[in-house]
């Protein structure tokens, strides 16, 4: 469908205010809330890598460990907002006994969407090192959810581990084919073409679903408003009916 809009038709399919014309204002609330969580409830930023920006902000509830623990991937491009304007979360699964993290990551142009994407997968691993008794969800809203997707169809073999390190993910209007991109005025700052595109594009994936098979099996929720909003299957399911993963579309 895309491939048939124009320049100027995609620049506004994907742009954020074409949809929501408070959408700065929204974010700026985000910003707000975070900040006043971050000076309510304690947290512990817990680096996973060797850059000022590799880090994770994690709310626990005191006095114990928390059996669950949500970690959350921000939006915003690849290239605005961070684990700071992510915080909100954590008062409402706080009070439900769980524990929230909000990932941190380098923006572009200062990293290229595949180094957020190993960075997130550092981050994830770090994370499931650190609290091996927590069920993990990995969560992420527009360039969040699309992270989320590509840890979903991540080969974590590769990353020295023999399943996926959560359990379940939820995936709220994420971009999941970045092809459209390319021609917009969003790919500035993240200097993509149509190749580069292609293999940071979860719905291209040819990896297979490397989530964690057992009594346990992970389930994702697919909440997709965007424009390439018949995608993720592809990416996620091996073709096992055992393994494939339930969505939704709104």
């Amino acid at each position: 469908m895309w491939k048939t809009l124009t320049p100027e038709d995609l620049d506004k399919a994907y742009s954020p205010s074409t949809i929501a014309a408070n959408y700065r204002e929204v974010v700026a609330d985000y910003g707000g809330s975070s900040r006043s969580t971050l000076a309510r409830a304690e947290s512990l930023r817990l680096s996973y890598g060797e850059t000022s920006d590799e880090y994770v902000i994690l709310f626990e509830p005191q006095g114990r460990g928390a059996d669950s623990l949500l970690v959350f991937f921000h939006g915003g491009y690849w290239q605005d907002l961070s684990a700071e304007d992510s915080c909100f979360p954590a008062d409402s699964l706080l009070s439900s006994g769980m524990a929230y993290a909000a990932v941190n990551y380098t923006l572009a142009p200062h990293a290229s969407i595949a180094t957020i994407v190993a960075q997130s997968a550092k981050a994830l691993k770090k994370l499931a090192a650190s609290r091996p008794n927590a069920r993990i969800a990995i969560a992420g809203s527009s360039a969040g959810a699309h992270l989320a997707a590509m840890l979903i169809a991540n080969d974590w073999q590769k990353w020295g581990l023999s399943t996926a390190p959560f359990h379940a993910a939820v995936l709220l209007s994420g971009v999941y084919d970045l092809r459209p991109l390319v021609t917009t005025y969003i790919n500035k700052p993240l200097g993509l073409d149509a190749q580069s595109a292609a293999v940071v594009s979860p719905s291209l994936s040819t990896n297979g679903c490397h989530c964690r098979a057992s009594d346990a099996t992970p389930s994702a929720a697919f909440m997709d408003t965007g424009v390439d909003s018949n995608c993720l299957r592809v990416a996620i399911a091996d073709g096992n009916p055992q393994t494939d993963i339930p969505y939704l579309v709104t």
